[in-house]
């Protein structure tokens, strides 16, 4: 295969051959398909390169999994700019070569594999030259995420970022123990953040989700790659599939491989749906510079049915249906009375002969919820969520409220008030009354945001007119202490006996 190379010569500050081994960035050109693509691949195994003392851990796996991703995008189609080992300087011009050769590309895709840090909340992606000695020094020799993004960001076609950037980094730590308790103190966090600014028509993955960590290899395994990786290259070349289902099935991989100590994240941004292998060639949606094939479906609102008629009552539904679920077959159980291995082993058959039924994908995440293993339940209420159920919707931001996706060594479960907020607010755009309430508590208790008392008792409210006891007891209770309102007792009273559907007092003082 012809290589063009791109000699690339810096000025160096050190050691006569700290630089010795620096690799070529090359471009490699793609095998002719429809429509252009072009990608940028970079991996990093070796990180004592900078003049410091402190350095990154060498990796044993990122350059194998850069070059396969490479030589695997270059047969789906892609024009590929590779790097390995690159210094911040090198990956610069790295970044300036892909956008040069993407500007006008079809798909423009982005994947590195090595190190990932996060400083106050800021993500970035870690050169081979960078040194943890001082923070200040650390941060200019790091490349920010949001960099990276932002280039994509001005790119016209399909835009898709890659990160298997979440290996445990000890310098990180070490640097971050050295400033805390200073002004400038860094939250004892691990793994690669998430940037503060939305993805704006991205597609955004990342090898695990934010306060985890990412293996370099799969535990017992003799694979060359990492879990996410491994993923990557095994489901891209999926034909006739479109590519969030390919990434949601990585995702589904990476879990597998890891028997669920690590879970991807997937951010989509995107109406489109595409192909990356449909008939041996490219199939976008909204190409510019070939023939666009004849057009997908468009994929179904919220609104719309899931299939032409329900599946048929099923064991899942009788295992791990939710008594207030709309799309119930069956009467329910509660979470707590949900039997679950038999649950999951249920839902999981129901789901293979039915698997756009959406009551029974948010069941089989309602099964694996049931049984502690919340990382596979999101993954099936997401899949729930993606065809318009609500309950799933809420379901997951109970997850994100009270801590069961993420967890910060050292300080036990690490809660997402915002990301709990955003699945709230689908759910009760919906008209979920859960959702409604659940908002409200946010208010209520001032997570992630100011204590408001006020907007506190307009979701409650919304809530209770649907006929939601908990908002019931709850706008009781702003009434009994007098928060937000006028203190008021009978009216606390009233509220109290709506929610148990009594007259007597036993319903007076529920909340603490």
């Amino acid at each position: 295969m012809i290589r063009l190379l791109f000699a690339l010569f810096f000025a160096f500050l050190g050691s006569a051959d700290a630089y010795a081994d620096t690799k070529s960035i090359v471009v490699e050109p793609a095998v002719k398909m429809t429509g252009s693509r072009v990608a940028l691949v970079v991996g990093i195994d070796h990180y004592a390169r900078g003049t410091g003392h402190i350095f990154a851990p060498d990796l044993a796996n990122p350059i194998n999994d850069a070059g396969a991703m490479r030589d695997a995008l270059t047969k789906l189609g892609f024009s590929v700019v590779y790097g390995e080992d690159l210094g911040k300087e090198e990956f610069e011009a790295a970044l300036d070569n892909f956008e040069d050769h993407a500007r006008s590309a079809d798909i423009a895709l982005v994947y590195f594999s090595g190190h990932g840090s996060t400083f106050e909340d800021e993500p970035y992606l870690v050169p081979a030259d960078a040194t943890f000695d001082e923070l200040r020094q650390t941060e200019r020799k790091l490349i920010k995420v949001e960099d990276v993004l932002k280039r994509l960001r001005q790119i016209k076609g399909v835009r898709i970022a890659l990160f298997d950037a979440c290996r445990n980094n000890e310098a990180e730590q070490i640097l971050k123990q050295q400033v805390a308790g200073t002004k400038r103190a860094v939250a004892q966090t691990r793994g690669l953040g998430r940037v503060q600014h939305p993805p704006d028509g991205l597609i955004v993955m990342y090898a695990a989700q934010f306060l985890q960590t990412a293996d370099d290899q799969a535990a017992g395994s003799d694979s060359h790659h990492s879990p996410f990786t491994a993923a990557l290259l095994d489901k891209l070349p999926t034909p006739d599939e479109n590519i969030t289902t390919v990434l949601e099935d990585v995702a589904r991989s990476v879990i597998d491989l890891t028997d669920g100590h690590q879970i991807p994240e997937l951010v989509i941004d995107l109406f489109d749906k595409f192909q990356l292998v449909g008939s041996g060639a490219l199939v976008p949606t909204s190409s510019t510079t070939a023939p666009a094939p004849a057009p997908l479906p468009q994929q179904p609102t919220v609104t719309a049915p899931v299939s032409p008629a329900p599946a048929p009552v099923t064991e899942c539904d009788r295992l791990a249906a939710a008594p207030d679920d709309i799309d119930r077959a069956h009467a329910g159980v509660a979470s707590a009375k949900i039997d679950a291995p038999v649950a999951e082993a249920a839902c999981l058959e129901a789901v293979q002969k039915f698997p756009r039924e959406r009551r029974l994908l948010f069941q089989l995440g309602r099964a694996f919820d049931a049984g502690g293993n919340y990382h596979k339940a999101v993954l099936w209420y997401q899949k729930a969520a993606d065809l318009g159920h609500a309950e799933a919707m809420n379901n997951i931001g109970h997850l994100y409220h009270y801590g069961y996706l993420y967890y910060d060594y050292g300080h036990g479960p690490k809660q997402s008030y915002g990301e709990a907020l955003h699945w709230y607010q689908r759910a009760a755009d919906l008209g979920d009354a859960n959702a409604m309430k659940d908002i409200g508590v946010l208010y209520d208790e001032g997570r992630g945001m100011k204590v408001d008392y006020a907007e506190a008792m307009n979701w409650y409210r919304k809530a209770a007119n649907l006929g939601n006891a908990e908002a019931m007891k709850r706008i009781g209770h702003l009434y009994d202490k007098g928060l937000g309102v006028k203190q008021d007792h009978a009216e606390a009273k009233r509220w109290y006996q709506m929610a148990t559907g009594s007259t007597n007092d036993d319903g007076f003082s529920m909340m603490p």
